[in-house]
């Protein structure tokens, strides 16, 4: 839209006194839950060429500037094919997953999809890394993918008490896995060190062994 108060637009502005411009936006009602950048920019109405922003130095930056994050909170309710019941430290607890493989066995090279609802309990303190791994004692790793919920999309240190988080990972098979039973483990680690993992709990308050838990047992084939 044209900036600016309605009856005031750009030709009408001066170096004085700052113009107020007020946007109204809707967002979609399927809309995913987490943080959202919104970014302001102007372009020439003629060319459509977008105007470039300068610091108060003179210096060039993008064609754009970006706002602080607005936190959104998703309207969906968690309906989780596989339900099952965790808690990860004090702030979260897993409701279920779905799972969505190409086919059973699997086999090297290929790629399957786990969709993961959390319940936030507390504000978390800081940001942490949810980890996937297809694993099989024997074997070692086949698959594993490491990532802030939603791909930092909607981190940790964002969420809500209440907020029903869905998280969506891809893995792929390594092309050198060899063939067995692996299961699919889930944790959380906090982001800059790794090496530790967040206090995993079972749905009768048990903390589980080596602080991950089991979703699913996969298969794999030979190539």
């Amino acid at each position: 839209q044209l900036p600016g108060p309605l009856f005031h637009p750009p030709l009408l502005w001066d170096t004085i006194y700052p113009q107020q411009d007020i946007y109204l936006l809707r967002l979609p009602d399927d809309l995913p839950g987490g943080l959202y950048w919104p970014h302001v920019g102007l372009y020439d109405f003629d060319t459509l060429d977008r105007l470039p922003v300068r610091l108060e130095t003179g210096t060039e930056i993008l064609d754009h500037v970006t706002l602080p994050p607005i936190k959104v909170v998703s309207a969906r309710a968690p309906d989780p094919t596989q339900p099952l019941q965790a808690q990860f430290g004090e702030w979260g607890e897993l409701l279920g997953y779905d799972l969505v493989a190409p086919a059973d066995p699997l086999r090297p090279g290929e790629q399957f999809t786990v969709r993961l609802y959390y319940r936030s309990r507390t504000a978390a303190p800081g940001d942490f890394t949810r980890f996937l791994q297809l694993y099989n004692e024997t074997a070692g790793v086949a698959a594993q993918t490491d990532s802030p919920p939603r791909q930092g999309g909607n981190p940790t240190s964002s969420w809500m008490a209440g907020e029903v988080i869905v998280d969506e990972a891809t893995l792929t098979i390594a092309a050198d896995a060899a063939p067995g039973e692996y299961t699919l483990y889930l944790g959380f680690y906090p982001s800059p060190t790794p090496a530790e993992r967040v206090p995993l709990y079972s749905a009768n308050g048990e903390r589980l062994q080596h602080d991950w838990l089991p979703l699913a047992t996969l298969r794999l084939d030979a190539p």
